[in-house]
């Protein structure tokens, strides 16, 4: 689930929902988060600056 706090969000995970294995876990962390994506600015998926 998606858990909002203020202005920051994030997700949260039970650990028996999780792989043991550490490098399984580790990528499925960070393609909730939307990694590897180079628009990424805030955690959670892609956005364009407001700079030019």
């Amino acid at each position: 689930m998606f858990i909002r706090g203020g202005t920051s969000r994030g997700p949260y995970f039970l650990k028996k929902d999780l792989p043991d294995d550490i490098s399984k876990r580790d990528k499925i962390l960070l393609a909730v988060m939307g990694s590897p994506d180079v628009r990424q600015i805030d955690g959670l998926g892609g956005c364009r600056t407001s700079q030019k």
